[in-house]
Protein backbone atom coordinates (compact mmCIF):
# COMPACT_ATOMS: atom_id res chain seq x y z
CA UNK A 1 0.00 0.00 0.00
CA UNK A 2 1.30 2.93 -1.30
CA UNK A 3 0.70 6.57 1.50
CA UNK A 4 0.37 9.71 0.48
CA UNK A 5 1.39 11.82 3.50
CA UNK A 6 -0.44 15.45 3.84
CA UNK A 7 1.06 18.50 4.49
CA UNK A 8 -1.76 18.93 7.16
CA UNK A 9 -0.72 17.97 11.13
CA UNK A 10 -4.07 17.38 13.33
CA UNK A 11 -4.58 17.68 16.77
CA UNK A 12 -6.56 14.14 17.50
CA UNK A 13 -6.78 15.29 21.19
CA UNK A 14 -6.22 18.16 23.66
CA UNK A 15 -7.68 17.82 27.10
CA UNK A 16 -11.29 20.52 26.31
CA UNK A 17 -14.41 18.66 27.70
CA UNK A 18 -15.94 17.08 24.87
CA UNK A 19 -19.84 16.96 24.36
CA UNK A 20 -20.46 13.90 26.66
CA UNK A 21 -19.33 16.19 29.64
CA UNK A 22 -15.97 15.30 30.42
CA UNK A 23 -12.13 15.61 29.56
CA UNK A 24 -9.77 12.64 28.24
CA UNK A 25 -6.31 13.77 29.87
CA UNK A 26 -3.46 13.31 27.61
CA UNK A 27 -1.14 11.65 29.75
CA UNK A 28 -3.34 8.99 30.59
CA UNK A 29 -3.43 7.42 26.58
CA UNK A 30 -1.80 4.85 26.27
CA UNK A 31 -0.28 4.51 22.77
CA UNK A 32 1.04 0.78 23.05
CA UNK A 33 -1.77 -0.84 20.72
CA UNK A 34 -1.67 2.25 18.50
CA UNK A 35 1.67 1.83 17.66
CA UNK A 36 1.27 -1.58 16.41
CA UNK A 37 -1.55 -0.43 13.97
CA UNK A 38 -1.92 3.47 13.97
CA UNK A 39 -4.81 2.86 11.25
CA UNK A 40 -6.44 6.30 10.20
CA UNK A 41 -10.31 5.99 9.34
CA UNK A 42 -13.03 8.12 8.04
CA UNK A 43 -15.23 9.11 11.10
CA UNK A 44 -14.47 6.38 12.89
CA UNK A 45 -16.22 3.93 10.11
CA UNK A 46 -14.14 0.20 9.81
CA UNK A 47 -15.64 0.42 6.22
CA UNK A 48 -13.41 3.41 5.59
CA UNK A 49 -10.35 2.74 6.35
CA UNK A 50 -8.21 5.51 4.13
CA UNK A 51 -4.75 5.02 5.32
CA UNK A 52 -2.33 5.51 8.78
CA UNK A 53 -1.29 8.01 10.84
CA UNK A 54 2.33 9.03 11.12
CA UNK A 55 4.73 11.09 13.42
CA UNK A 56 1.69 10.84 16.19
CA UNK A 57 3.13 12.73 19.66
CA UNK A 58 2.30 14.17 22.76
CA UNK A 59 3.11 17.21 23.47
CA UNK A 60 2.06 19.08 26.20
CA UNK A 61 -1.48 18.70 26.71
CA UNK A 62 -1.77 17.67 22.83
CA UNK A 63 -1.85 14.67 20.79
CA UNK A 64 -1.07 15.31 17.10
CA UNK A 65 0.04 13.26 14.50
CA UNK A 66 -0.07 13.62 10.37
CA UNK A 67 -2.51 11.65 8.31
CA UNK A 68 -1.05 9.25 5.38
CA UNK A 69 -3.07 8.12 2.90
CA UNK A 70 -3.75 5.30 0.67
CA UNK A 71 -2.95 6.31 -2.45
CA UNK A 72 -4.68 3.36 -3.88
CA UNK A 73 -8.17 3.73 -2.93
CA UNK A 74 -9.77 6.66 -4.89
CA UNK A 75 -12.06 7.63 -1.97
CA UNK A 76 -8.98 8.12 0.47
CA UNK A 77 -7.45 10.46 -1.96
CA UNK A 78 -10.69 12.50 -1.94
CA UNK A 79 -10.04 12.99 1.64
CA UNK A 80 -6.65 13.62 1.09
CA UNK A 81 -7.48 16.30 -1.25
CA UNK A 82 -9.85 17.91 1.15
CA UNK A 83 -7.73 18.09 3.64
CA UNK A 84 -5.21 19.38 1.13
CA UNK A 85 -7.74 22.05 0.22
CA UNK A 86 -8.82 22.82 3.74
CA UNK A 87 -11.72 22.01 3.62
CA UNK A 88 -11.74 18.68 6.07
CA UNK A 89 -9.50 19.51 8.80
CA UNK A 90 -11.41 18.03 12.15
CA UNK A 91 -9.71 14.51 14.15
CA UNK A 92 -10.87 12.77 16.68
CA UNK A 93 -9.88 9.72 18.88
CA UNK A 94 -11.13 6.08 19.04
CA UNK A 95 -10.20 4.86 22.79
CA UNK A 96 -11.33 2.32 25.17
CA UNK A 97 -11.64 3.65 28.39
CA UNK A 98 -9.70 2.24 31.83
CA UNK A 99 -10.07 5.06 34.81
CA UNK A 100 -12.49 7.23 35.27
CA UNK A 101 -12.70 9.88 37.63
CA UNK A 102 -15.90 10.91 38.10
CA UNK A 103 -15.88 13.36 40.62
CA UNK A 104 -13.92 15.35 38.59
CA UNK A 105 -15.12 14.13 35.25
CA UNK A 106 -12.58 12.58 33.67
CA UNK A 107 -11.34 10.04 31.81
CA UNK A 108 -7.77 9.30 33.37
CA UNK A 109 -6.45 6.81 31.40
CA UNK A 110 -7.45 5.18 28.58
CA UNK A 111 -5.81 2.96 25.54
CA UNK A 112 -5.81 4.39 22.10
CA UNK A 113 -7.38 2.03 19.35
CA UNK A 114 -7.38 4.49 16.35
CA UNK A 115 -7.98 7.90 15.15
CA UNK A 116 -10.23 8.93 12.39
CA UNK A 117 -10.83 12.15 10.03
CA UNK A 118 -14.10 13.51 10.92
CA UNK A 119 -15.78 16.34 9.27
CA UNK A 120 -17.17 18.15 11.90
CA UNK A 121 -15.19 17.00 15.38
CA UNK A 122 -17.19 18.82 17.90
CA UNK A 123 -20.18 16.78 17.48
CA UNK A 124 -21.32 13.38 19.63
CA UNK A 125 -20.41 11.08 16.95
CA UNK A 126 -16.92 12.23 16.89
CA UNK A 127 -15.54 11.07 20.16
CA UNK A 128 -15.56 7.30 19.87
CA UNK A 129 -15.45 5.19 22.75
CA UNK A 130 -14.85 1.16 22.03
CA UNK A 131 -15.65 -1.46 25.23
CA UNK A 132 -12.90 -4.05 26.38
CA UNK A 133 -14.18 -6.05 23.68
CA UNK A 134 -13.21 -3.33 21.45
CA UNK A 135 -16.74 -2.82 20.34
CA UNK A 136 -18.07 0.69 19.52
CA UNK A 137 -20.62 2.35 21.64
CA UNK A 138 -23.36 4.24 20.85
CA UNK A 139 -23.91 7.71 22.04
CA UNK A 140 -26.28 6.14 24.39
CA UNK A 141 -24.52 3.14 25.67
CA UNK A 142 -21.32 5.43 26.74
CA UNK A 143 -22.88 6.74 29.78
CA UNK A 144 -23.84 3.72 31.44
CA UNK A 145 -20.38 2.02 30.37
CA UNK A 146 -18.51 4.62 32.36
CA UNK A 147 -20.07 3.95 34.96
CA UNK A 148 -18.28 0.07 34.91
CA UNK A 149 -14.84 1.67 34.37
CA UNK A 150 -12.52 1.53 36.85
CA UNK A 151 -12.60 4.53 39.91
CA UNK A 152 -9.81 7.17 40.60
CA UNK A 153 -12.93 8.98 42.52
CA UNK A 154 -11.40 9.43 46.50
CA UNK A 155 -12.87 7.15 49.01
CA UNK A 156 -16.15 8.10 50.26
CA UNK A 157 -16.42 8.20 54.31
CA UNK A 158 -18.42 5.25 55.77
CA UNK A 159 -22.03 6.29 56.73
CA UNK A 160 -22.03 6.37 60.60
CA UNK A 161 -25.53 5.07 61.26
CA UNK A 162 -24.56 2.22 58.43
CA UNK A 163 -21.31 1.41 60.70
CA UNK A 164 -23.33 1.30 63.81
CA UNK A 165 -25.58 -1.13 62.34
CA UNK A 166 -22.42 -3.13 61.35
CA UNK A 167 -21.38 -3.12 64.43
CA UNK A 168 -24.12 -4.13 66.53
CA UNK A 169 -24.65 -7.01 63.86
CA UNK A 170 -20.88 -8.37 64.44
CA UNK A 171 -21.63 -8.14 68.66
CA UNK A 172 -24.41 -10.05 68.24
CA UNK A 173 -22.93 -12.56 65.57
CA UNK A 174 -19.72 -13.17 67.81
CA UNK A 175 -22.08 -13.63 71.08
CA UNK A 176 -23.75 -16.72 69.44
CA UNK A 177 -20.78 -18.10 68.60
CA UNK A 178 -19.48 -17.24 72.09
CA UNK A 179 -16.70 -14.77 72.17
CA UNK A 180 -17.43 -11.29 73.84
CA UNK A 181 -15.74 -8.56 70.92
CA UNK A 182 -15.45 -4.59 71.91
CA UNK A 183 -16.35 -2.62 68.50
CA UNK A 184 -17.16 1.27 67.89
CA UNK A 185 -17.61 3.52 65.70
CA UNK A 186 -13.78 4.27 66.37
CA UNK A 187 -12.46 0.75 65.26
CA UNK A 188 -10.16 -0.01 63.05
CA UNK A 189 -10.27 -2.13 60.29
CA UNK A 190 -8.17 -5.08 61.31
CA UNK A 191 -10.70 -5.18 64.40
CA UNK A 192 -13.57 -5.61 62.21
CA UNK A 193 -11.22 -8.25 60.12
CA UNK A 194 -10.29 -9.86 63.70
CA UNK A 195 -14.08 -10.16 64.85
CA UNK A 196 -15.00 -11.97 61.94
CA UNK A 197 -12.23 -13.96 61.60
CA UNK A 198 -13.34 -15.46 65.16
CA UNK A 199 -16.70 -15.86 63.84
CA UNK A 200 -15.31 -18.05 61.12
CA UNK A 201 -13.31 -20.37 63.31
CA UNK A 202 -16.30 -20.83 65.93
CA UNK A 203 -18.23 -21.82 62.29
CA UNK A 204 -15.86 -24.05 61.73
CA UNK A 205 -15.59 -25.64 65.04
CA UNK A 206 -19.26 -25.90 65.09
CA UNK A 207 -19.42 -28.17 62.00
CA UNK A 208 -16.65 -30.32 62.31
CA UNK A 209 -18.66 -30.78 65.58
CA UNK A 210 -21.64 -31.87 64.12
CA UNK A 211 -19.68 -34.08 61.53
CA UNK A 212 -18.03 -35.97 64.62
CA UNK A 213 -21.54 -36.44 66.08
CA UNK A 214 -23.27 -37.51 63.24
CA UNK A 215 -20.43 -40.05 62.44
CA UNK A 216 -21.19 -41.03 66.46
CA UNK A 217 -24.86 -41.19 65.92
CA UNK A 218 -24.45 -43.66 62.74
CA UNK A 219 -21.93 -46.04 64.63
CA UNK A 220 -24.24 -46.16 67.61
CA UNK A 221 -27.58 -46.73 65.08
CA UNK A 222 -25.79 -49.26 63.26
CA UNK A 223 -24.77 -51.32 66.41
CA UNK A 224 -28.08 -51.37 68.15
CA UNK A 225 -29.66 -52.62 64.33
CA UNK A 226 -26.62 -55.43 64.80
CA UNK A 227 -27.30 -56.27 68.52
CA UNK A 228 -31.21 -56.25 68.05
CA UNK A 229 -31.17 -58.88 65.13
CA UNK A 230 -28.57 -60.83 66.90
CA UNK A 231 -30.94 -60.86 69.62
CA UNK A 232 -33.84 -62.27 67.17
CA UNK A 233 -31.37 -64.76 65.93
CA UNK A 234 -30.77 -66.06 69.56
CA UNK A 235 -34.23 -65.83 70.59
CA UNK A 236 -35.43 -67.91 67.80
CA UNK A 237 -32.87 -70.09 67.46
CA UNK A 238 -33.54 -70.99 70.82
CA UNK A 239 -37.12 -71.32 70.41
CA UNK A 240 -36.26 -73.74 67.62
CA UNK A 241 -34.37 -75.71 69.88
CA UNK A 242 -37.36 -75.47 72.51
CA UNK A 243 -39.24 -77.17 69.97
CA UNK A 244 -42.02 -74.06 70.24
CA UNK A 245 -40.83 -73.25 66.56
CA UNK A 246 -40.10 -74.87 63.76
CA UNK A 247 -37.21 -73.89 60.66
CA UNK A 248 -40.61 -72.86 58.40
CA UNK A 249 -41.49 -70.67 61.67
CA UNK A 250 -38.52 -68.46 61.71
CA UNK A 251 -38.81 -66.20 58.84
CA UNK A 252 -42.42 -65.34 60.16
CA UNK A 253 -41.37 -64.71 63.70
CA UNK A 254 -38.38 -62.74 62.03
CA UNK A 255 -40.37 -59.76 60.92
CA UNK A 256 -42.63 -60.00 63.99
CA UNK A 257 -39.47 -59.03 66.17
CA UNK A 258 -38.17 -56.23 63.51
CA UNK A 259 -41.24 -54.72 64.04
CA UNK A 260 -41.92 -55.36 67.80
CA UNK A 261 -39.15 -57.41 70.28
CA UNK A 262 -41.33 -57.02 73.05
CA UNK A 263 -43.99 -58.76 71.20
CA UNK A 264 -41.66 -61.20 69.68
CA UNK A 265 -40.53 -62.25 73.37
CA UNK A 266 -44.07 -62.61 74.81
CA UNK A 267 -45.25 -64.57 72.08
CA UNK A 268 -42.33 -67.01 71.98
CA UNK A 269 -42.69 -67.36 75.92
CA UNK A 270 -46.46 -68.35 75.93
CA UNK A 271 -45.91 -70.60 72.91
CA UNK A 272 -45.33 -74.32 74.66
CA UNK A 273 -43.11 -76.89 73.17
CA UNK A 274 -44.65 -79.28 70.61
CA UNK A 275 -44.74 -82.93 71.17
CA UNK A 276 -43.46 -85.14 68.29
CA UNK A 277 -44.27 -88.66 68.86
CA UNK A 278 -41.98 -91.11 67.12
CA UNK A 279 -43.23 -93.84 65.02
CA UNK A 280 -41.99 -97.01 65.06
CA UNK A 281 -39.99 -97.75 61.49
CA UNK A 282 -40.49 -94.85 59.91
CA UNK A 283 -38.30 -91.32 60.32
CA UNK A 284 -40.13 -89.55 57.99
CA UNK A 285 -43.65 -88.78 58.49
CA UNK A 286 -44.90 -87.75 55.13
CA UNK A 287 -44.15 -91.62 54.43
CA UNK A 288 -47.75 -93.08 53.82
CA UNK A 289 -49.25 -89.79 54.39
CA UNK A 290 -52.77 -88.92 54.11
CA UNK A 291 -53.61 -88.14 50.25
CA UNK A 292 -54.31 -84.66 49.40
CA UNK A 293 -57.98 -84.69 50.00
CA UNK A 294 -57.55 -85.74 53.59
CA UNK A 295 -55.25 -82.66 54.25
CA UNK A 296 -58.02 -80.36 53.50
CA UNK A 297 -58.44 -79.35 56.61
CA UNK A 298 -55.27 -79.32 57.50
CA UNK A 299 -53.71 -76.42 59.55
CA UNK A 300 -50.02 -75.31 59.79
CA UNK A 301 -49.63 -76.91 63.04
CA UNK A 302 -50.49 -80.03 61.21
CA UNK A 303 -48.61 -79.85 58.88
CA UNK A 304 -45.65 -79.21 60.75
CA UNK A 305 -46.47 -81.93 62.87
CA UNK A 306 -47.61 -84.72 60.56
CA UNK A 307 -45.46 -83.91 57.54
CA UNK A 308 -42.75 -81.36 58.18
CA UNK A 309 -40.99 -82.20 54.98
CA UNK A 310 -44.14 -81.31 52.80
CA UNK A 311 -44.68 -77.74 54.50
CA UNK A 312 -41.73 -77.13 53.72
CA UNK A 313 -41.93 -77.97 50.01
CA UNK A 314 -45.13 -75.67 50.09
CA UNK A 315 -43.09 -73.14 51.30
CA UNK A 316 -41.46 -72.40 47.89
CA UNK A 317 -43.75 -74.44 45.45
CA UNK A 318 -46.93 -73.60 47.01
CA UNK A 319 -45.91 -69.75 48.11
CA UNK A 320 -49.54 -68.65 48.36
CA UNK A 321 -50.99 -71.95 50.35
CA UNK A 322 -48.11 -71.13 52.72
CA UNK A 323 -48.70 -67.88 53.54
CA UNK A 324 -52.62 -68.39 53.98
CA UNK A 325 -51.54 -71.30 56.39
CA UNK A 326 -48.67 -69.25 58.20
CA UNK A 327 -51.11 -66.34 58.94
CA UNK A 328 -54.06 -68.50 60.00
CA UNK A 329 -51.23 -69.24 62.79
CA UNK A 330 -50.34 -65.91 63.26
CA UNK A 331 -53.70 -65.01 64.03
CA UNK A 332 -54.05 -67.78 65.94
CA UNK A 333 -51.17 -66.92 68.11
CA UNK A 334 -52.28 -63.05 68.23
CA UNK A 335 -55.68 -64.08 69.79
CA UNK A 336 -54.57 -66.68 71.79
CA UNK A 337 -51.89 -64.63 73.90
CA UNK A 338 -51.72 -60.68 74.63
CA UNK A 339 -49.01 -58.96 72.28
CA UNK A 340 -48.23 -55.73 73.96
CA UNK A 341 -47.83 -52.76 71.35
Amino acid sequence: MGLKISSKRFVLSDQTKNLYGFVVITAGIDLSAFKDNPVMLYNHDYDKLIGQWVDYRIEGTQLTAAPAFDENDPYAMQQYQKVEDGILKGASVGISPVKFDEANSEMSASLLLEASVTPVPNNRSALAIYNAKGQKLSASEIPMYLLSVERTDPPINNNQEMKKELILALVALCAQAGHTIALSAESKDEDFAGAIKKVGEKITSLEQAKTDLSAKVENFEKDAKTAAEKEIDDLLAQGVTDLKLTAADVPAFKELGKVNLSALKTTLSALKPVAIVAIPGAEDKTKDAPGADDKAGWDYDKYALSAPNELAEMETKQPEKFKVLLSAKLDKVRNTYTIPA
